[in-house]
Protein backbone atom coordinates (compact mmCIF):
# COMPACT_ATOMS: atom_id res chain seq x y z
CA UNK A 1 0.00 0.00 0.00
CA UNK A 2 1.37 3.43 -0.84
CA UNK A 3 2.92 5.28 2.32
CA UNK A 4 0.47 8.03 1.36
CA UNK A 5 -2.70 6.47 1.71
CA UNK A 6 -1.22 5.14 5.43
CA UNK A 7 -0.67 8.62 6.77
CA UNK A 8 -4.10 9.59 5.33
CA UNK A 9 -5.87 6.66 7.38
CA UNK A 10 -3.38 7.34 10.69
CA UNK A 11 -4.82 11.53 10.13
CA UNK A 12 -8.37 10.35 9.62
CA UNK A 13 -8.31 7.38 12.61
CA UNK A 14 -6.52 9.72 15.08
CA UNK A 15 -9.62 12.22 14.49
CA UNK A 16 -12.12 9.94 16.66
CA UNK A 17 -9.37 9.88 19.19
CA UNK A 18 -9.18 13.10 19.61
CA UNK A 19 -13.05 14.57 19.38
CA UNK A 20 -13.49 13.52 23.06
CA UNK A 21 -12.63 16.62 24.22
CA UNK A 22 -9.06 15.41 25.19
CA UNK A 23 -6.41 18.24 24.29
CA UNK A 24 -4.42 17.58 21.01
CA UNK A 25 -0.70 16.87 21.19
CA UNK A 26 1.66 19.61 19.56
CA UNK A 27 3.51 16.77 17.77
CA UNK A 28 2.20 13.77 16.06
CA UNK A 29 4.99 11.05 15.75
CA UNK A 30 5.28 8.20 13.28
CA UNK A 31 7.82 5.47 12.39
CA UNK A 32 9.05 3.78 9.65
CA UNK A 33 11.38 1.03 8.62
CA UNK A 34 12.66 0.86 5.36
CA UNK A 35 15.23 -1.22 3.43
CA UNK A 36 17.30 1.98 1.92
CA UNK A 37 19.24 0.29 -0.17
CA UNK A 38 16.58 -0.52 -2.70
CA UNK A 39 15.13 1.81 -4.81
CA UNK A 40 11.91 0.66 -3.07
CA UNK A 41 12.66 2.15 0.41
CA UNK A 42 14.17 5.25 -1.29
CA UNK A 43 11.19 5.93 -3.39
CA UNK A 44 9.15 5.27 0.09
CA UNK A 45 10.74 7.82 2.15
CA UNK A 46 10.69 10.18 -0.33
CA UNK A 47 6.78 9.21 -0.73
CA UNK A 48 6.49 10.09 2.95
CA UNK A 49 8.00 12.68 3.46
CA UNK A 50 6.41 14.67 0.87
CA UNK A 51 3.12 13.43 2.38
CA UNK A 52 4.65 14.83 6.09
CA UNK A 53 5.39 18.12 4.65
CA UNK A 54 1.68 18.26 2.97
CA UNK A 55 -0.33 17.81 6.15
CA UNK A 56 2.31 20.39 7.89
CA UNK A 57 2.01 23.09 5.62
CA UNK A 58 -2.26 23.37 6.31
CA UNK A 59 -2.44 23.83 9.91
CA UNK A 60 -6.07 22.98 9.87
CA UNK A 61 -5.46 19.60 8.31
CA UNK A 62 -4.34 17.99 12.03
CA UNK A 63 -5.92 21.05 14.20
CA UNK A 64 -2.72 22.80 14.52
CA UNK A 65 -0.52 19.36 15.71
CA UNK A 66 2.33 19.37 13.49
CA UNK A 67 3.40 15.50 12.10
CA UNK A 68 7.36 14.09 12.52
CA UNK A 69 7.98 10.98 10.60
CA UNK A 70 11.67 8.75 11.92
CA UNK A 71 12.80 6.35 9.40
CA UNK A 72 15.44 3.70 10.29
CA UNK A 73 17.44 1.39 7.95
CA UNK A 74 16.56 -1.95 7.96
CA UNK A 75 19.82 -2.72 6.33
CA UNK A 76 17.69 -5.76 4.64
CA UNK A 77 17.86 -8.13 7.89
CA UNK A 78 14.69 -8.23 10.01
CA UNK A 79 16.60 -9.27 13.43
CA UNK A 80 18.13 -5.89 12.85
CA UNK A 81 15.57 -3.59 11.99
CA UNK A 82 13.23 -4.97 14.83
CA UNK A 83 16.37 -4.28 17.02
CA UNK A 84 17.01 -1.43 15.70
CA UNK A 85 13.15 -0.23 15.51
CA UNK A 86 12.80 -0.96 19.16
CA UNK A 87 15.17 1.58 20.28
CA UNK A 88 14.14 4.48 18.61
CA UNK A 89 9.96 3.66 20.21
CA UNK A 90 9.79 5.32 23.42
CA UNK A 91 9.34 2.73 26.57
CA UNK A 92 6.24 3.59 28.64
Amino acid sequence: MNPFWWLLALSILSFGEFSNGASRPAVVNIGAIFTLGTINGQVSKIAMEVAVNGVNSDPSFLGGSKLNITVHDSNISGFLSIIGGSSKMPHF
